[in-house]
């Protein structure tokens, strides 16, 4: 009897440290994915950020565009 509950004890140990292994694992590809997902936003808003500055700045050699500016 002392020898099941000392090899059940080790199966639960070595279950419980793999478990840990595992988790560890999974938290680490989590926290790359936010670090990938975060660098693309921050190219887009600054993409956007771009495209919006552009799209506000009237062009000189247009001026169709700036008279239809000024209308609305």
């Amino acid at each position: 009897m002392v020898v099941s509950s000392r090899v059940r004890e080790m199966v639960c140990m070595t279950a419980a440290k793999e478990y840990r292994r595992r988790k560890k694992d999974y938290v680490r590809s989590l926290e790359r994915r936010i670090a990938i997902i975060e660098n693309q936003k921050q190219k887009m808003t600054e993409e956007l950020d771009i495209t919006q500055s552009r799209s506000q700045t009237p062009r000189a050699n247009n001026s169709r565009s700036v008279q239809w500016q000024r209308r609305v």
